[in-house]
């Protein structure tokens, strides 16, 4: 079957599939040169009782051919090889690329195990369709009708049949296929959904086993591996019948040829060594296409995962990456009139919004949980358009060429930043095998942000393996290593999201004295838990049910007795 999706891959690398089919149409031209040597070098021997002088140069000339063609068959199979490599590739970078454009609004729909598994396993199902499938179709095409001009001058009774019969063999390729696609495309949503499924189950085991609900998901993931079980046995069992199917026809076919050569070498109406070389190309001559009814099946895996990839790609994106000018120079960000409203909902989480960043001030965001305040983060960062309204940078559409320029200078500290399973410093660095210079560097910065006395009880200091195969850091040194991680990055602008929430008192005064050193003659954005954080700021934006309803310096909120300060009366009582 030809997906349009898949060949439009083929059209950005034309040159490795071109060079591939080449070699294997060449390949088959070297078959019959060969084929057409062992037929005289037997019949010379064995009918035409010559000697072995003149024998050799033809065995010479044969065993030369046989050379060569295991020299093509050896670069045709390397081309397809880089083939695949290149559009796994491209298709990866696209998908990641794809990822980064839609945002993290987006992405939280999905199940990340069902996102990982597309990028893995469905890339990888791509790879038996552009080195086998895709290829043995051009083949099927190719060869057999070589094999028919060479054939038809020498011996038309058995190039009628070859022709006749041929087709038979697409023909319940497709019938069967037909029958077996639907079973494909589920077997493929079933083993999409079980390893997205088994991959979120273990991110969240803990949870389930204090919550006692991991039998339960045992017992689901029980099902659905029942389910895909069922499935592919389904699919084998159609890949079995087309395999018999396939090979009886062909088999019948072969014999046909093999039945009216003999009758006519009996009667001596045919030439020997024509009717061996003709004997020894009848199942070469087939074999194309009963290569491609075993491929058939796997290409049908490949179009389910194709569906959902392509699918994905042509989702319509909020974000256009522009590629950063290290001249750019930050003096403001504003806000227009914004509103947004996340996609299929209703409500706008965030609506007229206005206010103004200036280079060099820090402002705190606060206000209950559903106000508005990661909506706006997520906006300033450029994540998310606007629904309504204008982002402007340095009075300059966010939106029209300013994304890289903006991101490039933006250091942010998420909520919950993921810990690799690296050492501590190379999570610093956020690279691995440091040098010298970096390792001193972030020493120095350790110290700074009181990192280093944090981690004084892990066995290797800042070298201590963390994250998966690891040690587990507390929530404080979480939080300072990635407070030291925006100082090593250093840039100009500083965004940071509920950096002390969940921690104890100890840890949330660490990490204050951090934040002081770490806003210094910076550029910041805060979204603030606790108001304990924000005291130092020089304005604070006061949020509620996604209007921006106070903004000013702390004392001066304090002093109107509005939400901000019902707000800090809340939590100190």
């Amino acid at each position: 079957m030809i997906n349009r999706n898949l060949i439009s891959e083929i059209q950005k690398t034309p040159r490795l599939f071109f060079v591939s089919v080449f070699l294997s149409v060449f390949s088959a031209f070297l078959l019959l040169w060969e084929y057409w040597l062992i037929a005289k070098i037997i019949q010379n021997a064995f009918l035409d009782n010559i000697g072995i002088k003149v024998l050799k140069p033809i065995f010479i000339q044969a065993v030369v051919v046989l050379t060569l063609r295991m020299i093509t068959d050896y670069f045709d199979d390397l081309y397809a090889q880089k083939l695949v490599g290149v559009i796994q590739k491209n298709v990866r970078s696209r998908i990641i690329q794809k990822v980064a454009l839609l945002g993290p609004s987006y992405m939280e729909k999905k199940q990340s195990g069902a996102m990982l598994s597309m990028l893995l396993d469905g890339v990888d199902t791509l790879e038996t369709y552009f080195r086998s499938y895709l290829p043995q179709l051009i083949k099927s095409l190719l060869i057999p009708t070589l094999f028919l001009l060479v054939v038809s001058p020498l011996d038309y009774i058995a190039s009628v049949i070859f022709f006749l019969t041929l087709p038979l063999i697409p023909f319940f390729m497709i019938l069967i296929g037909k029958w077996t696609k639907n079973a494909s495309e589920r077997q493929w949503r079933l083993i999409t959904q079980l390893s997205g499924y088994l991959q979120d189950v273990l991110r969240g085991l803990e949870t389930l086993v204090v919550l006692g609900r991991s039998e339960e998901q045992g017992n689901k993931i029980e099902a659905i591996s029942e389910a895909y079980r069922v499935s592919t046995l389904r699919v084998q069992r159609w890949a079995f019948i087309s395999s018999l199917a396939l090979e009886l026809i062909a088999t019948i076919s072969i014999a046909l040829v093999a039945v009216s050569l003999g009758l006519r070498l009996v009667s001596g109406e045919m030439n020997y060594q024509i009717a061996l070389f003709t004997l020894l190309l009848a199942p070469e001559y087939y074999k194309p296409m009963r290569s491609l009814g075993s491929y058939f099946h796997v290409s049908l895996d490949a179009e389910a995962a194709a569906t959902d990839i392509y699918a994905f790609l042509n989702v319509s994106e909020e974000l256009t990456l522009k590629i950063k000018d290290e001249s750019f120079s930050f003096s403001d960000l504003t806000f227009e009139n914004v509103s947004y409203r996340y996609p299929e909902t209703k409500v706008y989480a965030v609506q007229d919004i206005n206010f103004r960043l200036k280079a060099g001030e820090s402002l705190a965001m606060v206000g209950q949980s559903g106000s508005g305040k990661s909506t706006i983060m997520q906006l300033a960062l450029g994540l998310i358009k606007p629904t309504k309204g204008r982002i402007l940078i340095n009075g300059k559409d966010m939106h029209d060429g300013q994304i890289g320029h903006w991101q490039s200078r933006i250091s942010y500290v998420p909520q919950k930043p993921y810990l690799f399973g690296m050492s501590i410093s190379e999570n610093i660095a956020m690279e691995a095998n440091l040098d010298q210079t970096k390792k001193k560097r972030i020493e120095k910065l350790a110290q700074e942000t009181g990192l280093s006395e944090s981690i004084l009880n892990c066995p290797q200091g800042l070298d201590t393996l963390v994250g998966q195969g690891g040690i587990e850091l507390s929530g404080g040194q979480q939080e300072l290593l990635y407070l030291t991680r925006a100082f090593y990055e250093a840039r100009e602008i500083l965004f940071l999201d509920e950096v002390t929430d969940n921690l104890d008192i100890i840890s949330e005064q660490n990490v204050i004295n951090a934040l002081n050193n770490l806003l210094r003659k910076k550029t910041s954005l805060i979204i603030a838990h606790r108001l304990t954080t924000v005291e130092q700021v020089d304005r604070i934006l006061v949020f509620h049910e996604g209007h921006l309803v106070e903004q000013g310096k702390p004392g001066q909120l304090k002093a109107q007795k509005n939400y901000y300060y019902n707000l800090v009366k809340g939590e100190n009582s």
